[in-house]
């Protein structure tokens, strides 16, 4: 019998390093906690939180670096991303007061970003749809049995007792894309003369 449930793989984030600075003569040094969510540029369609907590330097007459441990914070493949040759903006310097642009790049490639995936499973209902029919045919089929050894002269008395067994290859919940449902019935009766 087919599988009919489903089951979803969760996805996973991207994970990576990004590395900051700030170039502009009035940068002051600024702490980011564990959390901070960095958009991407106009056309990038990922966000950036950092993991771990970043003091980015203030301006002291050249460029000084720093790098945090980040994931992308969308799940998925789109995630994934080659070190970045160009520098990204953030800041906005029309705000009032104004803030300075800070410079982040990831410096080293994001990896391990995948993609939700759905799979079938066997439902309990797979199982038990199956075992119902099994248990109607097996049982006419053992009753007819019975029926066709009897003699000439022999008739069954009273009812014929049946008792049967399901097994399944598959649990219910299991991942798998079918399950075969074996059904075993014996029944017994008495005949006369």
């Amino acid at each position: 019998m087919n599988a009919t449930g489903q089951g979803t793989t969760p996805g996973a984030h991207a994970t990576g390093t990004l590395r900051f600075t700030c170039p502009y003569t009035d940068c002051q040094d600024t702490t980011y906690p564990a959390g901070t969510v960095f958009n991407g540029d106009s056309g990038m369609s990922v966000q950036m939180m950092i993991d771990a907590p970043v003091t980015v330097p203030g301006w002291s007459g050249h460029n000084v670096y720093v790098f945090a441990p980040a994931h992308v914070v969308q799940v998925g493949t789109m995630g994934n991303m080659s070190a970045v040759t160009t520098w990204h903006q953030y800041g906005d310097d029309n705000n009032s007061p104004p803030q300075r642009q800070l410079d982040i790049d990831n410096s080293t490639p994001f990896t391990g970003g995948t993609d939700p995936q759905t799979y079938k499973v066997v439902a309990q209902s797979d199982i038990d749809t199956a075992a119902n029919a099994l248990k109607a045919s097996t049982s006419q089929s053992a009753l007819a049995d019975i029926k066709s050894q009897l003699q000439p002269n022999e008739h069954l008395v009273g009812n014929s007792q049946c008792s049967g067994d399901i097994s399944a290859d598959h649990a219910a919940g299991d991942k798998a894309s079918e399950v075969m449902v074996t059904a075993k019935t014996i029944c017994t009766a008495t005949a006369s003369t």
